[in-house]
């Protein structure tokens, strides 16, 4: 069995497990966008650099067994190493980015050398030489982190009156070459950059003003990144019936424009309104006609949201995501830890696992574990869910003149169907019963917000 093959047999497992039942999706397309893509990677390191690199993973690992150099310092070591033999790198130049971009490289290298035993195994079964599985991924990875760094640094002079005094990288999961959320602060005040398009951002913050929701930060788009506010929590929750009816109106925008990942860590709680900090999972494409029956029934429902309790892990440390969430079990670990270095307080660094779960802020509002309570809180939810839908499908026409406003064109978003039946929201002056219809199937077409989306209508976005 090829490699290629390997690898799409497990993704294409991956997805039966997720999906149920996979109608008429052959191996052979999988084996041929890894086989393309493995190619493409591996012609971006010559061979000369996968040796070098190869030595010098040998060379500071055999430091470290020697006792010369530690595991925390490691990271340094390669990159040192690296920037005198990879002539295609980059690295930032201002001290502020040069210090951002040396954290996360430490993080990063922590992450590699956390999956470096199965990486051992991988090397074995495939006859690669232990060290050049380590050093390719540290190769790519030391030049995604300098990329994406020097080209925030560009940003910040171009588009920023001011020099930041610091820039913390690595706020969240990075994505598309290492590229993160990054926080970058002035004398004064604090600022978000996101290395991807903010028009969804501003798109959900028009529709929420316009219905009386709670709002997402502000946010400016720059086409392929953007700027938000920093908001700061605090400083507790004073009023719980405010609060979850926050929750209600927050699972009524983000079910009828079908988003997901809405748990607690992407919302910041001011007063006693959570703000959604994170919106750029907003108009997934719709694949619950791949499922079985049940799945199918459980994806389209608010549940897959994340806003409404959602438990991950087994067993004492398992624990509720959800934005309703009951209080962690004492003692609870994360169920998935994480490698990181850590910086003490005398300076040096140490490689950790870190399983230890975040300190929730004064005033988190956690579910009753008494029946009335849990039912209480459902009614108050459930109150505020329908009262902003309705409003949500009273103003649709004001809904599509916004999405047209920020994004010049016709819209092509996809939201909820329910029992085959789709809406399709036209653009202003279209009536809405024109573009009504029943369906059974929808096919998948490029949507405007640049991922695929069920909605094969022409008209615009299902609802």
């Amino acid at each position: 069995m090829t490699l290629e093959r390997a690898i799409a047999d497990k993704l294409l497992a991956r997805l039966r497990s997720v999906a149920g039942p996979v109608r008429d999706i052959p191996p052979e397309r999988f084996v041929s966008e890894v086989r393309n893509r493995t190619a493409d990677f591996l012609t971006q390191i010559p061979i000369e650099l996968r040796r070098a690199a190869s030595d010098a993973v040998a060379d500071c690992l055999g430091r470290i067994i020697a006792g010369n150099l530690s595991r925390a310092d490691f990271a340094a070591a390669m990159h040192d190493q690296l920037l005198k033999i990879d002539e295609v790198g980059e690295w930032p130049q201002s001290t502020v980015m040069v210090d951002a971009a040396g954290e996360q490289w430490r993080n990063v290298v922590a992450q590699i050398a956390g999956r470096w035993y199965n990486d051992l195994a991988v090397a074995s079964k495939y006859r690669v030489r232990s060290n050049s599985a380590l050093a390719i991924r540290l190769v790519m990875a030391h030049r995604n982190v300098g990329a994406a760094a020097s080209r925030l640094e560009q940003r910040i002079a171009e588009e920023l009156p001011d020099t930041p005094s610091r820039v913390v990288l690595g706020l969240g999961d990075a994505h598309s070459q290492q590229q993160t959320v990054a926080r970058v602060e002035f004398a004064d005040h604090q600022l978000i950059y996101r290395p991807h398009s903010m028009a969804t951002d501003q798109v959900i913050a028009d529709i929420c003003r316009l219905v009386g929701a709670p709002e997402p930060p502000r946010a400016f788009d720059m086409g392929d990144h953007g700027w938000s506010e920093f908001l700061t929590a605090g400083p507790g929750v004073t009023d719980e019936a405010e609060f979850y009816a926050a929750v209600g109106a927050w699972a009524a925008v983000g079910y009828l424009f079908n988003a997901n990942d809405l748990h607690n860590e992407n919302f910041i709680t001011v007063g006693n309104t959570p703000r959604l900090i994170d919106l750029e999972t907003f108009f997934q494409p719709e694949f619950s006609f791949l499922m079985a029956p049940n799945n199918r029934r459980w994806a389209n429902s608010v549940l897959p949201m994340g806003v409404l309790p959602y438990r991950i892990g087994n067993g004492p440390d398992s624990i509720d995501v959800g934005l309703v969430r009951s209080r962690p079990t004492p003692g609870a670990r994360h169920p998935f830890p994480s490698f990181m270095v850590r910086t003490l307080d005398d300076g040096s660094r140490t490689f950790i696992k870190e399983d230890t779960l975040p300190t929730d802020p004064e005033g988190t509002v956690f579910l009753g574990t008494t029946i009335p309570e849990i039912d209480r809180v459902k009614d108050q939810v459930k109150a505020a869910f329908i009262d902003t839908a309705r409003r949500i499908v009273d103003k649709l026409d004001e809904c599509g003149r916004s999405w047209l406003r920020r994004k010049g064109f016709a819209p092509g978003w996809c939201s909820r169907r329910h029992s085959g039946t789709r809406r399709c929201l036209p653009p202003p002056g279209i009536p809405l019963s024109r573009t009504t219809r029943s369906c059974s199937r929808w096919p998948v077409r490029k949507s405007a917000c640049g991922g695929t989306t069920a909605c094969g209508g022409r008209n615009g976005p299902a609802l």
